[in-house]
């Protein structure tokens, strides 16, 4: 994993090296459940993720809206900490909450290569978490790359958010009982 090594106790039982069906793995290949596409949506996962499982896995930038909506509660996002890796890259760790309960810890790389953007990055006009809407409210490609259980029961995934000058990679770690954790 590029940058797993900063979510701390997160990882803590194994990593899943292989992704196989029989290990609960999963392995992406090119577009998929893009927000904007077309006329039908189409997702595959093998049986053994439940159905809100899947709507997890397979939320395509939009998790917070999603949470917020099947919980009715607000979402709340905590920064962990962000520090410039490259002249046009960052690496955000933050925390996703409902509750007062932590549900999902992220990882992103966002790398950016429209210098306006950046330059507004750099006077404090926009914030890195916030470059999709910043750059003209535009829809992301989303490319689901990988997703699996973990041995503690954590749901684990990896994917790419991408537009014309921009692009996250995300990691995150979901709370093996999500659902059940969040609802009580």
């Amino acid at each position: 994993l590029p940058h797993s090594e900063y979510m701390g106790d997160c990882l803590v039982e194994e990593k899943v090296t292989q992704k196989t069906e029989e290990n609960g793995g999963f392995s992406g290949k090119g577009h998929f459940g893009d927000i904007m596409c077309g006329t039908r949506a189409s997702v595959s996962l093998p049986g053994f993720w439940s159905p809100l499982e899947r709507v997890i896995v397979t939320a395509n930038g939009n998790l917070e809206r999603i949470c917020a909506s099947y919980f009715n509660s607000d979402v709340d996002v905590k920064l962990v900490s962000m520090r410039q890796i490259a002249k046009n890259a960052f690496r955000r760790h933050v925390k996703l909450y409902m509750n007062q309960k932590a549900f999902c810890e992220a990882l992103n790389i966002v790398t950016i290569s429209d210098q306006s953007l950046l330059e507004r990055i750099a006077r404090g006009e926009v914030k890195v978490g916030n470059v999709f809407h910043a750059a003209g409210e535009i829809l992301p490609f989303f490319n689901l790359l990988e997703a699996k259980k973990l041995t503690g029961g954590q749901i684990f995934r990896r994917y790419l958010l991408s537009a014309k000058g921009i692009e996250c990679s995300v990691e995150e770690i979901f709370h093996p009982d999500l659902f059940p954790k969040l609802a009580a």
